[in-house]
């Protein structure tokens, strides 16, 4: 009973600033608030937590207390709720009956999809509950950059330390998902492996409801439950769902990051632009993976700049990098790269057999890459009459085409042919691909 409590006060106290800030963001106070504001609010206050804590752990090397820091989130809650307060964009919420109230008139075959679904989601809370963290990355990497910062207080600058600047077996990456961990252990005052993996799972669902709110108006009850339950069957998603790798959480961040830009391109505003690249900036502190990403964003909204005579492509980068500035600090003051190999240039055509076995390979994807592609070309000439949803293809193509690159021509061509981190690069592509998927079986509006 302790624990639930503690787990509770974890999450609540990462959704309550990120609702906020959404809030201030938004500021649509006529707007229903739906489910997934839930997880665009857990990774806005991600965000401001886990820099908060970077910030004052890595550049004022100071720890961290549990009651102090609890007493601060407070204080920065309540100057949040004044502002809105004060700004008058609380949003309205709805009448308690339709919020309980179920959906009238469901189809047995969209029941059957939504229970094909939650039998997804079973085993992935069943293996967050009784199997501790033991994947490899996670062991050497994630969850161990975690341990090191829990049991020590800190991280050591001393390079002959084991634990020099977190420890672990690259010390270049991002540190979002270990201190997401961190900040769970401190609520629960204890390292617990097995609790952990409620943060995965916690993201797998993320990604559902995220996806069904971004296609919520564009498919019927029928096609959407098909493509949700497609998603939660992928074989390698699903495995990322409890496995305690970044992978998961930066296909979550990706999608959103891309649904918001997408809807930007869609209706001009501010602030989706500004939602969009506040989730592009959280991604590359989840993962480096995310510079493919963030480049492809930039090139399709450079694109749509020149076609429009706009200027937005120069706050989209801003957005993104403005709350970047204390972890792109710290990686020039300690010369930490991106790449976990050398950059020596070469030509390995030898990755092509490996990359698409990784690529079509149904243990990896089921046969989601054989419809994608089937799906395309059959809608080849819907996609280029429509330029929001070329855009979109444009930056699936833009990505996919970097990551090939940098193994073509670079050592990473290492991590293609022995099937250890090519499919895990694809991994956000994929959520955003049946986004653009699904929208080439939009209902047509009267």
């Amino acid at each position: 009973m302790i624990e639930a409590i503690q787990i509770t006060i974890y999450f609540l106290s990462i959704l309550l600033p990120g609702y906020l800030i959404f809030l201030m963001i938004i500021g649509q106070k006529n707007r229903k608030p739906g489910l997934a504001d839930i997880f665009y609010s857990f990774g806005l206050g991600n965000l401001l937590i886990s820099l908060e804590f970077f910030i004052w752990i890595f550049l004022f090397r100071q720890r961290i207390s549990l009651p102090i820091f609890h007493l601060f989130l407070a204080i920065q809650d309540l100057a949040m709720i004044l502002y809105i307060r004060k700004q008058k964009i609380f949003p309205k919420l709805p009448d308690l009956k339709q919020r309980v109230a179920l959906p009238k008139n469901i189809s047995p075959f969209v029941l059957i999809m939504i229970l094909l679904t939650l039998l997804n989601i079973v085993p992935l809370l069943t293996m967050a509950l009784n199997k501790p963290v033991a994947s490899y990355d996670s062991l050497v990497m994630w969850s161990l950059k975690t341990k090191a910062l829990y049991y020590t207080g800190g991280i050591s600058f001393d390079p002959e330390n084991t634990f020099y600047l977190g420890g672990g077996s690259h010390i270049n990456y991002p540190w979002l998902i270990p201190l997401t961990q961190y900040w769970l252990h401190l609520n629960l005052g204890e390292y617990n492996d097995l609790h952990t993996k409620l943060i995965f799972v916690f993201y797998f669902l993320g990604l559902l409801s995220v996806f069904n709110s971004a296609v919520k108006d564009r498919l019927d009850p029928v096609k959407r439950s098909v493509f949700i339950f497609l998603l939660s069957s992928i074989p390698l998603i699903h495995y990322h769902g409890y496995n305690a790798y970044a992978d998961l959480p930066l296909a979550f961040y990706v999608l959103v990051a891309f649904f918001f830009l997408f809807r930007y391109f869609e209706n001009p505003n501010r602030k989706l632009l500004l939602l969009s690249g506040l989730f592009w900036a959280i991604s590359f502190f989840t993962k480096d993976t995310a510079i493919f990403f963030i480049l492809g964003a930039i090139l399709i909204m450079t694109i749509r700049a020149i076609a429009n005579k706009e200027r937005q492509a120069f706050k989209l980068i801003f957005y993104i990098v403005a709350p970047l500035l204390p972890w792109i600090l710290f990686k020039l003051i300690y010369r930490l790269d991106v790449s976990n190999v050398g950059w020596q240039l070469g030509f390995h055509p030898e990755i092509w057999k490996h990359v698409l076995r990784s690529m079509f390979w149904l243990n990896n994807w089921n046969i989601w890459i054989f419809a994608l592609f089937v799906f395309a070309l059959a809608n080849l000439k819907s996609i280029i009459s429509n330029r929001t949803k070329l855009y979109g293809w444009l930056w699936m193509a833009a990505c996919f085409t970097g990551l090939i690159t940098v193994y073509l021509f670079t050592e990473r061509y290492l991590y293609a042919v022995d099937y250890t981190a090519f499919s895990r690069n694809l991994i956000p592509l994929i959520p955003v691909s049946f986004f653009l998927t699904a929208l080439l079986f939009e209902r047509r509006t009267k």
